[in-house]
């Protein structure tokens, strides 16, 4: 049955180039269409629209989880490459430090594409023979991301939700701390009330 999913997920490859140092343009193949991933998924030729804008993380799609972009492109299919061309923010700090590690990365530099399914099929018996269990034929691309563990032959798909903000610590003093506040608010409602009664007998005379 097709599927259509609000869950994000991810494919990684490892290729990119450094297109302008000057203006900070980057170049990189976050995917290799019409095959069989590691992940058993095949991603149509035509799955990801040409040109889609996509926002750039910092790494390990940081922007997924509520960190600024460190910069933005597009994704362009390529004969059966989905390639990311993209301009990093050379004008802020963490857009240049991204930059610089991926000078320094290079070739070693893993990267990936977040992405949301909009349809998907069941494979048909050659693909299934290849080992495919389903082939993406829609996907919402929204974020590329450099990454310290990709694919190193292939693709790889990773799960990735917004994080939920972990429950806060409990504090051991503040037990002690709702105690002496209740205790200070019952000596000063005394005080008042005694003030408030002397107050009155003043002047009653």
């Amino acid at each position: 049955m097709p599927e259509t999913t609000t869950e994000l997920e991810t494919k990684s490859l490892a290729v990119m180039e450094v297109k302008d140092e000057a203006q900070g343009l980057v170049e990189a193949v976050i995917a290799t269409l019409g095959v069989v991933d590691k992940e058993f998924d095949v991603i149509t030729e035509d799955a990801i629209a040409d040109g889609s804008r996509v926002k750039m993380s910092s790494y390990g799609h940081d922007v997924v989880f509520g960190s600024m972009p460190v910069g933005k492109g597009t994704i362009s299919v390529v004969k059966d490459k989905a390639v990311f061309r993209g301009k990093l923010f050379l004008s802020t700090v963490r857009g240049q430090e991204t930059f610089d590690v991926l000078k320094e990365m290079g070739s070693d530099q893993q990267w990936s594409f977040g992405f949301r399914i909009i349809g998907s099929e069941v494979p048909d018996e050659d693909m299934a023979k290849k080992g495919a269990r389903r082939i993406l034929t829609k996907l919402d691309a929204f974020e590329v991301s450099p990454v310290v563990i990709g694919a190193g032959v292939g693709t790889r798909t990773t799960t990735v939700k917004a994080a939920e903000p972990p429950p806060p610590a409990p504090d051991p003093n503040a037990e002690k701390q709702r105690l002496a506040d209740e205790a200070t608010a019952k000596v000063t409602a005394d005080i008042n009330a005694r003030a408030e009664r002397m107050f009155k007998r003043g002047l009653a005379r």
